[in-house]
């Protein structure tokens, strides 16, 4: 395993670049991750892993093994992200208005973004102005307005979050916060 080692370094970089905040779990039998621990310059690996070597669990195992790693850090980050939107809410920085938010995302104005699970808002939003139409769902023509607020705020560098619509901070099916 160690001569295995060094060759994942490259290998995980080429992979996850473009996603430096994505955390890494870490499958693979403990003798092998204290090994990879050892030697791992990745800065986000997560310290527990999975204690079981990645080809004896099926895909559905192995999401389940990792979901119970992260949903702690997921629930409390979700807690503090909604919690920094009410702020800036109370503070004119932030809005659940998607007329205000579609002008702000195509703008780049839009710093986070929070997107209620399962929602849709049928609609469009004017690729020039980010003018918001909403619509019925009858009609083939409009898009998802969530979908495509997530898209433009993420062209822009801004953060998306999904959030289950139970603890999302707001009715609108959508949140902003503001840059300036």
């Amino acid at each position: 395993p160690r001569a295995l080692l060094p060759c994942l370094g490259p290998g995980l970089n080429k992979h996850l670049a473009g996603s430096p905040a994505l955390p890494l779990i870490l499958a693979a039998l403990p003798p092998h991750q204290a090994v990879f621990r050892r030697i791992s310059k990745h800065t986000n690996l997560v310290a527990a892993g999975i204690d079981a070597h990645p080809d004896s669990l099926d895909a559905e195992r192995l999401r389940a093994a990792a979901w119970r790693i992260l949903e702690p850090e997921y629930q409390s980050r979700l807690a503090g992200v909604a919690e920094r939107y009410r702020l800036a809410q109370s503070r004119g920085a932030g809005s659940d208005d998607v007329a205000q938010i579609g002008p702000a995302a195509v703008q780049g104005r839009v710093e986070l973004l929070l997107v209620a699970a399962e929602s849709h808002l049928p609609g469009r939003i004017d690729p020039a102005t980010g003018a918001v139409t909403l619509g019925a769902d009858a009609d083939p023509e409009l898009d998802d307005v969530c979908d495509d607020l997530a898209e433009r705020v993420l062209a822009t560098g801004g953060a998306v979050y999904v959030v289950p619509a139970e603890l999302m901070p707001s009715q609108t099916g959508a949140a902003a916060i503001f840059r300036f």
